[in-house]
């Protein structure tokens, strides 16, 4: 591997190129490669950290990186700690966030160009057919709420609709949702920044939602170090400093498109109308990396579903023994969780299973099983369910509730008859969950 690799300027992404590189755990290659070439690397090495050293760009040259966190065992190592206490350090990192700061200057805003043209400035991927205009997939948007001024993290992909403008996804009821909503009563724009190429702390603490915390500050505790921001050029807002690419803008008030169709965890998601993002200003570092996440890959699961375990773990601490908590990789990391806990009631599992839910209204399935079972192991998991769950008894099924907005599968095909033709129609019934039992209740499980 060439000697730039190892780099001196040390940002959190170059650290992890460097770790990864150490370790013999990156694939590497050479390039230039054109987008269209890159986006089958990344499906070519899906599940292994990829680096390419050279795209081919009209305008400057950036490398690409790609799958750095796509397995727990990756996640451990880049964070520096041991695999099994993930959940804890996590946990430990929203209890006892760290220490954020605002500094003069960041190599992040080496290249500045105002009003750019999106696609000829940046190496944004076209990642399937499906996408009708390629997708930045790892941006993390630094708001500040309207009314608070608290500033909020949140990752979302951003489809490309012209030069200088984004449509995004920004799912209803969320704080990004909210802030929107806020501002439009009073016909605002809302400053933004959008930070691409931020490393895992702060990748993991804009998927964390705590309520009235400045993600930043779990970020700074995952790094073991302070986290810093400093102040955009173009708009009111702040973004990561240790950022490779920042994009400053507005969200538009009032202003929606269609953005979509998009390859979620839960399959191709529907279009909607959306916000839309003018973009005033880019900024970067000179030889930027641009980190992009494969949309339904692991690391994309495992970055919006990981920061859930510690958040679940700590709410069923109130209400029952709980040993351990797991988005399990069936379930994409976001469908379906795992808890195991000490059964002392009758009633536990199924304790456990709504306060779990009352976290992540998301899931889709709950599976409560003993201490005995090991959770990172899904084969024990279902053997648990199919040795000691009576599905008439232990199937609990919930219909009518709140569900995830990436789960399709309750809408259905109906035929529809009108004189002498039939027509098809697409049916979207109330959203449903199914807790499943499978703690030993005899003692032949």
């Amino acid at each position: 591997m060439p000697g730039k690799l190892l780099f001196d300027e040390l940002t959190t992404v170059r650290k992890e190129v460097n770790m990864l590189y150490g370790q013999k755990k990156i694939k590497v290659l050479k390039g230039p490669l054109s987008l269209e070439e890159a986006a089958q690397a990344e499906k070519d090495f899906s599940c292994v950290p990829l680096f390419v050293e050279k795209l081919k760009m009209r305008s400057e040259t950036f490398s690409l990186a790609c799958s750095f966190y796509s397995s727990r065992s990756l996640i451990a190592q880049l964070l520096g700690i041991n695999a099994e206490i993930i959940r804890d350090f996590l946990l430990r990192s929203i209890e006892e966030p760290g220490e954020v700061v605002l500094v003069n200057k960041s190599a992040a805003q080496e290249k500045v160009i105002y009003e750019p043209d999106l696609l000829r400035e940046l190496p944004v991927i076209r990642h399937t057919k499906e996408e009708k205009s390629p997708y930045i997939t790892s941006g993390v948007f630094f708001v500040n709420d309207p009314e608070t001024g608290r500033l909020n993290l949140s990752i979302h992909r951003c489809m490309v609709l012209s030069e200088n403008k984004l449509v995004f996804r920004a799912v209803e009821g969320r704080d990004l949702d909210l802030f929107i909503r806020k501002a439009e009563k009073s016909g605002r724009n809302i400053p933004v920044a959008v930070a691409i190429g931020v490393g895992l702390p702060v990748m993991l603490a804009a998927s964390t939602s705590v309520w009235n915390l400045n993600e930043m500050k779990i970020a700074s505790r995952l790094k073991k170090g302070r986290a810093e921001l400093i102040e955009c050029k173009s708009v009111d807002a702040v973004a990561s400093a240790d950022a490779e690419i920042i994009l400053e803008g507005e969200i538009l008030a009032g202003k929606k498109e269609h953005e979509g169709p998009f390859r979620e965890i839960g399959g191709i998601d529907v279009v909607r109308k959306q916000p839309v993002m003018e973009v005033k200003a880019l900024t970067r570092r000179r030889r930027a990396i641009y980190y992009d996440v494969i949309p339904g890959g692991n690391e994309h699961g495992l970055l919006i579903g990981l920061s859930k375990e510690p958040l679940i773990y700590r709410e069923l601490r109130k209400y029952v023994d709980v040993k351990d908590v797991r988005m399990s990789p069936a379930g994409m990391y976001w469908f379906e969780v795992i808890l195991k806990i000490h059964r002392n009631l009758d009633q536990d599992p199924l304790t456990a299973a709504f306060a779990a839910l009352n976290i992540h209204p998301s899931a889709k399935r709950i599976i409560v099983v003993d201490e005995d079972v090991d959770v990172d192991n899904y084969i024990e998991v279902h053997k648990a369910v199919l040795r000691r769950s009576y599905p008439p008894i232990d199937y609990h099924i919930i219909q009518g509730v709140k569900g995830s907005s990436l789960d399709h599968t309750n809408i259905r095909k109906l035929p529809i008859y009108r004189e002498d033709r039939k027509e098809i129609l697409l049916v979207e019934f109330p959203k449903s969950k199914v807790i499943i039992d499978a703690t030993k209740k005899n003692p032949y499980g």
